[in-house]
C-alpha cells in the first residue's frame, strides 16, 4: 500500500491542471492553472508523506539490526518483487533470472 501510494506520489498529475482548469470554468469564479495545480501538489504531497510512513514501518522492521548492504538488498528487493522476504530469503531464490523450463 505504501508503495502505490508512493507511486501516486510521483505520477505527474499536475500536468493536468489546465485540463482541469478549463473543465470547471463554467461556474462564477473558475479557479486559475495555478490555484489547481497548487491544489493537486498539495494533495500529492500528502499522499506521498502518508506513503512513505506506511512503508516506512514495513521498512523498518527489515533495517533495524541488519548491515547496510544487507538493508539496501532487501529493500530493492521489496520494491522489485512487491512483498517483504526475511533476510535469508533475499537473493536466495535459485530460480530467479532463468527462463522457465519446458517440460515435455
Amino acid at each position: 500500500m505504501g508503495v502505490f501510494l508512493i507511486l501516486l506520489w510521483i505520477v505527474p498529475f499536475w500536468a493536468l491542471s489546465p485540463y482541469i482548469a478549463n473543465s470547471l470554468s463554467g461556474g462564477s469564479s473558475p479557479p486559475s492553472v495555478a490555484d489547481v495545480t497548487t491544489i493537486i501538489v498539495a494533495v500529492q504531497t500528502v499522499v506521498g508523506l502518508l506513503g512513505f510512513w506506511v512503508a516506512g514501518a514495513a521498512v523498518k522492521s527489515i533495517i533495524k539490526g541488519s548491515t547496510m548492504r544487507h538493508a539496501l538488498v532487501a529493500i530493492w528487493s521489496m520494491l522489485i518483487h512487491g512483498d517483504i522476504r526475511g533476510q535469508g530469503d533475499v537473493g536466495d531464490d535459485a530460480n530467479e533470472g532463468r527462463p522457465p523450463r519446458e517440460d515435455a
